[in-house]
């Protein structure tokens, strides 16, 4: 499409518009020009990576946030991928042995971890909702590193247990809240193709069996730094200006996205009387138990050395 037949919209921001120093103005109604992407007619490019057909602030403020926003979700779930291949790598070799494990012990730590993981998810990420997503995500992966590199030093598989444990609680927000983070940032368009290559980046990690604690405690002190807060509560950084954040509220509310609401007893009925707080979950455990699953210990079998497993 020329770019004379761009449909744009504009959006008025009012008082969430920001000064260069990033307080906010006290009375201010600030419009931002943005593209309507629901009327756009995409190029062949376009379709191949959608920035081709925005304009040059909206190309520049999505190449900030996949530069630091999406390489941060793809390493980081690229890296808890690698965890959950590392257990079985270390039981077959040698593991096993070290701690004395027989039985269902390998079954029950993942067990132990899948408990961690389920209770922390709620918690985490409402905690998202109420401290910065930079603090929250960094910190959860800090703590995550720690309990995995704690694994390489346990004596008995009680130690294990409580360390798997540890390692799905830290691991609960991430994958959540980075799918938060990735739809407070793109329009729908933009979202899908974002959303498969950090989908990807994680099943990339179960090809790979590395140090992943190691490479953990880098990658969360560097989201403190880079990573992103939601539009409405970030603040201008070396990386975003007050001018990016403004065309990010932009987008979002021409997309008919809103900032987070207070919580209320009409909120909470009104998330509880959806239907997709039912039917998405129901459909995510179809889908994530649609894959043919590989036994754990496989590899012991035929070894020989499966007989008391």
């Amino acid at each position: 499409m020329a770019p004379s037949e761009t449909p744009y919209v504009t959006e008025h921001l009012g008082v969430a518009a920001l000064r260069k120093d990033g307080a906010e103005y006290d009375e201010q109604d600030v419009a931002v020009l943005v593209v309507d992407q629901k009327k756009q007619k995409q190029s062949w490019l376009g379709y191949f990576w959608d920035t081709a057909d925005l304009p040059p602030a909206e190309r520049k403020l999505l190449f900030k946030v996949d530069a630091s926003l999406l390489i941060f979700a793809s390493l980081g779930y690229f890296i808890k991928n690698l965890d959950q291949t590392n257990t079985n790598t270390a039981f077959l070799s040698g593991m096993k042995e070290d701690l004395n494990m027989y039985g269902n012990e390998l079954v029950t730590s993942t067990t132990v971890w899948t408990v961690g993981y389920v209770v922390g998810q709620i918690p985490s990420n409402l905690l998202l909702t109420r401290i910065p997503p930079h603090i929250v995500i960094p910190a959860l992966e800090l703590g995550w590193g720690i309990a995995t590199l704690g694994t390489y030093a346990v004596k008995d598989v009680k130690a294990l247990y409580a360390l798997r444990f540890l390692v799905g609680l830290f691991e609960s927000g991430f994958y959540p809240g980075m799918h938060y983070l990735l739809s407070s940032w793109y329009t729908s368009r933009e979202l899908t193709k974002r959303s498969t290559i950090f989908w990807t980046a994680g099943s990339l990690g179960t090809m790979f069996s590395v140090i992943d604690a190691i490479i953990t405690i880098p990658i969360a002190l560097l989201g403190y730094l880079f990573l992103p807060d939601s539009p409405w509560d970030a603040k201008p950084t070396f990386l975003l200006s007050a001018a990016d954040i403004e065309l990010a509220r932009a987008r979002m509310k021409a997309t008919g996205r809103a900032e987070a609401e207070p919580w209320s007893k009409a909120k909470f009925k009104r998330i509880f009387t959806s239907w997709h707080i039912y039917v998405f979950p129901l459909l995510y455990v179809i889908w994530n138990n649609s894959f043919i699953q590989q036994p754990m210990g496989q590899a012991t079998a035929n070894t020989g050395a499966g007989s008391s497993y």
